[in-house]
């Protein structure tokens, strides 16, 4: 069983494999990759040329002002105590 299982997937695999390489090769044939014709580009005079307008500014909204925040100070150092009365620093033994 999975000897069988096992020669189905390379039959599979090398079918995957021979459609890629006959792709590549339709995709690129013999005389290199078809990427169309060469475009051409001309410059058309025009009569008139308007300038383009430029957006001008909401009324309502103001411009972004660049502030700098205040620095955050680090929390102060926590204070030694007993306040469960577990010590770590022995041995296991908290009486």
């Amino acid at each position: 069983m999975g000897r069988r299982v096992s020669v189905l997937l390379l039959i599979a695999g090398a079918v995957v494999a021979a459609l890629a390489v006959s792709g590549v090769f339709a995709a690129f044939g013999d005389d290199g990759p078809q990427l169309g014709g060469p475009v051409v580009v001309t410059v058309e005079p025009s009569g008139t040329t308007t300038p383009a307008k430029e957006p001008t500014p909401r009324p309502s909204t103001s411009p972004a002002k660049k502030t700098r925040g205040e620095p955050v100070k680090p929390p102060p150092p926590k204070q030694g105590g007993d306040d469960d009365g577990d010590d770590d620093d022995d041995d296991g033994d908290d009486d």
